[in-house]
């Protein structure tokens, strides 16, 4: 399932204390991820593929400490990962695809996978 015309997401998701998996593929107009997503304590797997229009991540993405799989491909406009994504201890996959004009800046390359 996709969501090509999701812009903003609904706040209620950042409720979800159980929420394990968080599937945004596809999420053509999605520019930024959600302030409320930091909330999601048992995340473990995000997926931000196909999110063609996001420009930036959240600089505090190293406090969602049970993410283990964070899946980011086919992003045009996003410069650069935040250096706090190196915090994500548990992380081990990393499907992720460069494209021209990006920088991965402060990415351990142990946690890059491709």
């Amino acid at each position: 399932m996709s969501c090509l015309n999701l812009q903003e997401s609904l706040a209620s998701i950042g409720q979800l204390n159980a929420l394990q998996k968080l599937n945004l593929h596809d999420c053509l107009k999605l520019q930024e991820i959600p302030t409320f997503i930091i909330q999601l304590s048992a995340l473990q797997n995000l997926y931000l593929n196909d999110c063609l229009r996001l420009q930036e991540l959240l600089t505090s993405i190293g406090q969602m400490s049970a993410i283990q799989n964070f899946h980011l491909n086919n992003y045009l406009r996003l410069q650069k990962l935040p250096t706090s994504i190196n915090q994500l201890t548990l992380l081990h996959i990393v499907p992720f695809c460069e494209g021209p004009n990006k920088k991965s800046e402060g990415f351990a390359k142990e946690k890059q996978i491709t």
